[in-house]
């Protein structure tokens, strides 16, 4: 499953640092080297007891410095993060879902 994650996270990178840049995701949690740096930004929804994202989350931390992108998490059940209402109607069904540089693919 890591070789399958990091392919998917190459495949999908945007060549551009600057569209990377310019892509937005409400709720993101990244630190400012990460943005300067240019580098992909995987977003991934999760939710409470939700072992799947458990998963997909161990998977995407050991990957990350391998393949070169930033991981951020977005908890569609925290109610204190901003737009967490869109989240949770659009993905309440469907976690764990992975956006790159905030498009969902």
């Amino acid at each position: 499953m890591q070789r399958s994650a990091l392919r998917l996270v190459q495949a999908m990178a945007s060549p551009s640092p600057a569209r990377r840049l310019a892509d937005r995701c409400p709720g993101r949690m990244m630190s400012t080297s990460e943005v300067r740096a240019g580098m992909p930004r995987v977003t991934l929804y999760t939710g409470t007891d939700c072992s799947l994202c458990d998963v997909v989350k161990e998977t995407l931390e050991e990957t990350k410095s391998q393949a070169g992108f930033a991981v951020e998490y977005y908890n569609i059940r925290d109610d204190s993060l901003p737009d967490v209402q869109r989240w949770r109607r659009a993905y309440q069904y469907d976690i764990p879902v992975v956006h790159l540089n905030g498009k969902g693919q």
